[in-house]
């Protein structure tokens, strides 16, 4: 991943297909955001870890679903600020 600040690999990445922005990428222990194309990225504080598959809401990019093999699967209306567990 282009300028993802972390050697840990990428366990799910999702954009925005509408224009690509925002992007997620997961690792192993984070959560990371990038709203220019993938030149910069920010870690998300106190995002769910240990997350293997993402997903923007097609039609309203603040809407964020994460998943982790446990089948734990976290939801975000805000982009990614804050994440509620719904299972």
């Amino acid at each position: 991943m282009g300028g993802l600040p972390t050697k840990q690999a990428v366990m799910a990445f999702t954009s925005f297909l509408a224009d690509a922005r925002p992007m997620l990428a997961a690792t192993a222990d984070a959560i990371w955001r990038s709203t220019d194309g993938a030149k910069t990225w920010q870690r998300i504080p106190k995002a769910p870890g240990g997350i293997t598959a993402l997903a923007i809401h097609p039609e309203k990019r603040e809407i964020v679903f994460a998943g982790r093999g446990d089948g734990k699967i976290y939801t975000s209306s805000d982009g990614g600020t804050s994440w509620q567990a719904l299972r």
